[in-house]
């Protein structure tokens, strides 16, 4: 394969996100990095990213605003005629208690961990039919919902070794990769 893969990963700037850039960077991988508050941790893994061979690009977002989606996404466009993954990454989970979150605790956390990830996709989808072998169709587009307490050092590499696995085969030209954690109270 002598072709880049550009890759979008939203919440790039620390956790499951810089690890999962971390891992899919290389010669062959156009890292497209999404952070929102962690700038310095984000530019400290496109250098890393960078220094493995993959070409980088940053962007800076508050993915619970639908402008500063829909600006995300333009930019990206900007960056790269086709996207071959998007790894919805980015989340908020209030550590308190269900009543002790603010209905606009609530919204904020519904705009940034669940709309954010349906528009996102939706915006995303000229990219990734560009990105697909067949055409411009969505056949090959896969949602990935990965389920877990939150993470330990274990999960990191077992969604990266997962990810990995499915990116590197022809028949899954085109996935959308979104890691959800559920915290049990």
């Amino acid at each position: 394969m002598n072709e880049r893969r550009t890759v979008l990963i939203t919440g790039a700037g620390r956790g499951l996100g810089r690890a999962l850039a971390l891992h899919l960077a290389g010669p062959q991988t156009h890292l497209l990095l999404h952070y929102h508050a962690s700038g310095a941790s984000a530019a400290g893994a496109a250098e890393e990213a960078s220094a493995k061979g993959s070409r980088v690009g940053l962007f800076r977002a508050d993915l619970a605003l639908p402008a500063e989606r829909e600006r995300l996404m333009d930019e990206v466009a900007q960056r790269s005629p086709a996207l071959n993954v998007l790894i919805n990454n980015v989340g908020v989970y209030p550590q308190a208690e269900l009543l002790e979150i603010t209905p606009e605790r609530w919204n904020a956390v519904l705009e940034s961990t669940c709309s954010a990830v349906f528009h996102l996709i939706r915006g995303a989808q000229p990219l990734l039919a560009a990105a697909a072998v067949s055409g411009p169709t969505l056949a090959g587009l896969a949602l990935l919902y990965f389920i877990n307490r939150p993470p330990g050092p274990a999960v990191p590499m077992l969604a990266g070794g997962l990810l990995f696995l499915l990116t590197s085969g022809p028949s899954l030209n085109n996935l959308v990769f979104t890691p959800l954690y559920l915290a049990y109270m």
